[in-house]
């Protein structure tokens, strides 16, 4: 048997994260003395520890692993979860990808000018909208004024102010 502070060395674990996980039912201590309340582990533990570090290091929540680790998780179960985990980190990386081409882009744009970029846009992603355009050269303000009563005539004045007030 190990005392907490043994075991916490011996499987290079923080003395806390042991308490935790005895606290949350993950891994309790083979013993614990009724007296003192010092925790003792045993050496079939260590297997145990390790098992959720690496449930852990898949990304696994602490209660997810607390389902795998569990005796009573049939394997084609455990199969499902690694499968959605898998699943998952594939997407992660991929948008993770994709954030590192906009970068790459950023800094190629950086170093073909010399300067940031003039306008940064940022785009979102929203469900389908109509959408209503007119095109043309205008020399002033006003004369966009008509441009909107242009669209407005052909939208009608409901679903026109509808976005005049969303812009």
């Amino acid at each position: 048997m190990y005392k907490i502070g043994e075991f916490s060395r011996l499987c290079q674990i923080p003395v806390k994260t042991l308490r935790y996980y005895d606290e949350i039912g993950l891994l309790r201590p083979a013993s614990t003395d009724a007296a003192s309340g010092y925790r003792h582990y045993s050496a079939d533990q260590v297997e145990a520890l390790n098992r959720i570090l690496v449930f852990k290091d898949l990304g696994f929540s602490l209660r997810e692993i607390r389902a795998l680790v569990s005796e009573a998780v049939p394997v084609d179960q455990m199969r499902s979860m690694l499968v959605c985990k898998h699943e998952a980190l594939e997407r992660g990386v991929a948008a993770e990808r994709a954030r590192l081409a906009r970068a790459a882009a950023r800094l190629e744009a950086i170093a073909g000018s010399g300067q940031p970029a003039a306008h940064d846009v940022a785009l979102r992603r929203f469900g389908a909208r109509l959408v209503a355009s007119l095109r043309a050269m205008v020399g002033s303000h006003d004369e966009g004024e008509g441009l909107f009563d242009e669209l407005e005539h052909g939208v009608g004045a409901r679903g026109m102010r509808r976005q005049r007030a969303a812009i």
